[in-house]
């Protein structure tokens, strides 16, 4: 599924990080918190995804 290029909008000029934080979580929001399927729809490993979650938890201490 491709966005749309309004709902990209929303997105120019934000960090390339911030939008990824934002496209995992609500990935992860639309699989009900389950990493096995958030990756496999995005389309990468669930270890790179608990990898991704560790990291921001690392960066709020």
């Amino acid at each position: 599924m491709r966005p749309r290029s309004g709902d990209l909008e929303t997105l120019i000029g934000r960090p390339l990080a911030e939008i990824e934080r934002a496209v995992i979580e609500a990935t992860l929001a639309r699989h009900d918190g389950s990493v096995s399927r958030a990756a496999r729809t995005l389309d990468i490993a669930p270890s790179t995804l608990y990898r991704k979650i560790e990291s921001w938890s690392r960066a709020e201490d």
